[in-house]
């Protein structure tokens, strides 16, 4: 996802929910560093969101993941934001 983002770096807002994303890693949101709201809503095929994949988002104010996902196989990594 980091290449698709890698221009966009004034980008405040992200709202990527139920989008047949697989997985969340470190480095999706490399360029993202001024993203004020994100929201990962509904990732109903999501399998993995892997440890530290929010941590360059120093000014991330609101976060939301909630909403169908694949719970019996989701795999949250010691996930911090």
């Amino acid at each position: 996802m980091h290449v698709t983002f890698s221009r966009l770096r004034r980008l405040q807002h992200l709202d990527v929910s139920s989008n047949p994303l697989t997985y969340v890693i470190r480095g999706d949101f490399k360029y993202l560093d001024g993203l004020r709201v994100l929201k990962l809503n509904d990732l109903w095929k999501c399998t993995k969101v892997e440890r530290g994949a929010f941590s360059n988002l120093k000014n991330l104010r609101v976060f939301e993941m909630s909403g169908e996902t694949n719970e019996s196989k989701l795999k949250l990594s010691q996930t911090t934001v």
